[in-house]
């Protein structure tokens, strides 16, 4: 399955928001780290790191890294092109000097709901 990957442009970091809850999981200030939401599956950089990684995804960015050692190949692309939910938004924010990724499921299988 291939993911499509939306790109922000922008001259400048910016603040970065969960699309589905809100909560702000990037600050402009590229010197705070990622603070997480439920719904963020992992972020990295144009460097090829994950700066975060949720705990579901431990095994299968460990799986990217290795492509990315073994033929090089962007870990941040081979995660993506793996990942099976059909319900994810894969965000690209570039900008002058940096480009950063970030893997979001709108689906978590956490609704309060009841039935």
């Amino acid at each position: 399955m291939t993911t499509s990957i939306s790109t922000l442009l922008t001259a400048n970091r910016v603040d970065l928001h969960c699309p589905v809850c809100g909560k702000r999981v990037v600050n402009a200030d590229p010197n705070v780290p990622v603070d997480p939401c439920p719904h963020l599956l992992f972020a990295a950089t144009d460097l090829g790191t994950f700066t975060f990684v949720s705990e579901a995804y431990q095994g299968f960015t460990e799986k990217a890294l290795n492509a990315h050692h073994e033929y090089d190949i962007d870990p941040f692309a081979y995660a993506v092109d793996h990942l099976e939910p059909d319900d994810l938004l894969c965000l690209s924010v570039a900008g002058i000097g940096f480009q950063n990724y970030y893997a979001f499921s709108f689906d978590l299988g956490d609704s309060d709901e009841e039935e």
